[in-house]
This record gives C-alpha cells, structure tokens and sequence, in this order.
C-alpha cells in the first residue's frame, strides 16, 4: 500500500465486515480495514497520511474509536457518523466532530453524495 493513489481511500471500523469492504471496492475505492481493534490501530498509524475518510461504526453512547484512532495519530481525514446507535443524529454531533453522517443501512447514492463533497477534486471524481 504505501503509494499515494487517485483512488479515495477509505476506513472502515472493524467491527464490519469483509462484505461492506467488498462492496466498496467493487466501487473503486481503496478500503483499509482490520479485523480487529488493533489490526485497525496498525492501518490508521501506517496509513494515516493515505487516509482520505473513514466511518465510524457507534456501538454505544460514547464508543467513538475511530474519531479517538484519529486524534491520538494526528489524522485529519473526514469521519462520518453511521447513525446504527441511536438510529438518529445525536443531540452532541457537531461537538463530536464528524463531518457528516450515513443512514443504516447504508445508500450507496447518499454515501457517494456525501463522500464527494468531502475529498479533494480530482479524487471526488473517481467517487463511484
């Protein structure tokens, strides 16, 4: 991995799955994702320069372990919120940081939305 890419790359948590990975990429994007909190750690401390945004996967109230992977690597890339906590945007999101959120289960028209509006312009047109 290491070499910058024109394709978007993108962090999935890693309580995901392979299939979320493999839809993505079917998409042409580059997905990092680990299989464990420490396989993704690893990715984020390696790559965290190649990382252009990242979903973060709330398992609780205040689970936030990708926004805290970022801040304790100095990662700058967007996150954006998948809302299958709550299932609605948290009263606390603008002070949580992320840059947006996804409906679960996920749209692939809204992520693309989303996601464009967030990477720089010659990757956003690679978007899907």
């Amino acid at each position: 991995m290491g070499a910058q890419t024109d394709k978007i790359t993108l962090l999935i948590p890693c309580y995901l799955n392979d299939v979320l990975k493999t839809v993505f990429e079917d998409f042409g994007i580059n997905v990092l994702y680990g299989k464990s909190y420490g396989q993704m750690e690893q990715l984020v401390k390696e790559h965290g320069t190649e990382i252009d945004l990242a979903i973060e996967w709330q398992r609780d109230a205040n689970y936030f372990p990708v926004r805290d992977l970022f801040k304790k690597y100095g990662v700058k890339a967007p996150i954006f919120l998948a809302l299958n906590y709550y299932f609605r945007v948290p009263e606390d999101f603008t002070e949580l940081g992320f840059a947006g959120h996804l409906n679960v289960p996920f749209e692939l028209e809204e992520a693309e939305m989303k996601f464009r509006a967030v990477v720089p312009g010659e990757k956003a047109a690679v978007v899907f």
